[in-house]
């Protein structure tokens, strides 16, 4: 049985904690990238009728920081392709791979 002195002790601990608080802070910020990716989804269904498994795809990896401009073009768009281009645009700006 290994001992560990209460410096070790402390370190695990201030490690645990660091990783809890850093694995909250990724799944809050995927949670809110979700919310929105779904709630521009649903925009676009209502608006444009039906939206391709693919672009729904698509706009799922839409960055979260990406998003409120994104919202902004699919309110004006004329058509979904204009938002199709425009999701393509972002993802490519922002180093996403293009399936």
């Amino acid at each position: 049985m290994q001992y560990i002195t209460s410096v070790e002790r402390i370190g695990i601990q201030q490690g645990m904690q660091q990783g809890m608080q850093q694995g909250m802070q990724q799944g809050m910020q995927q949670g809110q990238q979700q919310g929105q990716a779904e709630l521009l989804l649903r925009l676009l269904n209502r608006r444009f009728t039906t939206v391709s498994p693919r672009l729904a795809e698509r706009v799922r990896r839409v960055p979260s920081d990406e998003m409120p401009g994104l919202l902004d073009i699919a309110l004006t768009a004329a058509t979904l392709d204009e938002v199709a281009a425009a999701v393509e645009t972002i993802l490519a700006d922002s180093g996403s791979v293009v399936v």
